[in-house]
């Protein structure tokens, strides 16, 4: 959409019924599929949602709207404001040094008040991770047909007395994320779709230590996978009486395998 810089415009999104998030990206930007954009805003609600916007520039911006769920509608609208952020006149004074107006004061000053938020509504507060890898949690968890945040608040209640537990499917190891306790929060151990893990993990060697810190890197690589793929048989069900995650058949909510009723629909599990 394009935009003239000063003039103030509403966005507003009504009509959906679950979480999304929405993005404007700056003129300049290219893609939002690889993050080559940089943002005027980031934010989100589950609820009817609006903001007022004040561009910097002239140009055309780009609007994200990303659900957390399939199926979802929504209505989005565009409209002006009617401010016009415009320079204050300056009458000439005799002066023989008149001090010059500093014209782009209003749009400078008011641009930063329309920078994201520091927190995403709706993430949860146990949870240790960045916005940006909360929202990869989100949408991979959703493209494999699961809720994240319902899985997640219920398991990490049920581990609350574990160092560690893992979501997702209980018969497709690729469809997994483990996390780690640290302090009374959990730490994602991978954000999927990611090249990278998570914080506290990095390396550093130079000059005649180099070799040193590679066998260490090593050796500690094949520790650390002896003790992931120990930790990982813990959680992989070797019975029919082990609890995994199923869906209800009357509604299909994501239930515990053991539930003899649906705490959802309440209806009886056959």
């Amino acid at each position: 959409m394009s935009l003239v810089a000063g003039q103030e415009v509403q966005f507003s999104v009504t009509g959906h019924s679950s979480y999304l998030y929405f993005i404007l990206a700056n003129p300049g930007s290219t893609s939002f599929a690889t993050s080559s954009y940089s943002q005027a805003f980031y934010t989100g609600s589950s609820s009817a949602w609006s903001i007022k916007f004040v561009p910097a520039v002239s140009g055309t911006y780009y609007f994200e709207v990303t659900a957390t769920g399939s199926g979802q509608s929504y209505n989005l609208s565009v409209t002006l404001t009617g401010s016009f952020m415009t320079p204050t006149p300056v009458t000439p004074t005799p002066t023989p040094t008149p001090t010059p107006t500093p014209t782009l004061v209003p749009q400078v000053t008011l641009e930063p008040t329309q920078t994201s938020p520091t927190v995403v509504s709706g993430k949860p507060t146990s949870l240790l991770c960045s916005d940006s890898e909360y929202y990869s949690l989100c949408t991979t968890f959703n493209n494999w047909g699961f809720n994240f945040n319902d899985l997640y608040n219920e398991w990490a209640d049920y581990y609350s007395g574990s160092t560690e537990f893992w979501i997702g499917s209980s018969s497709d190891l690729n469809k997994r994320v483990y996390f780690d306790r640290v302090g009374d929060k959990w730490e994602p151990r991978t954000i999927p779709g990611s090249s990278s893990t998570t914080s506290n993990q990095s390396t550093a060697a130079s000059g005649e230590g180099a070799i040193i810190a590679i066998i260490i890197t090593a050796l500690l690589a094949v520790l650390v996978f002896i003790g992931y793929r120990r930790r990982r048989k813990i959680h992989v069900p070797v019975s029919s009486q082990t609890p995994f995650l199923t869906k209800c058949p009357h509604c299909k909510k994501t239930i515990r395998s053991d539930n003899n009723y649906c705490n959802h629909c309440g209806k009886t599990i056959p």
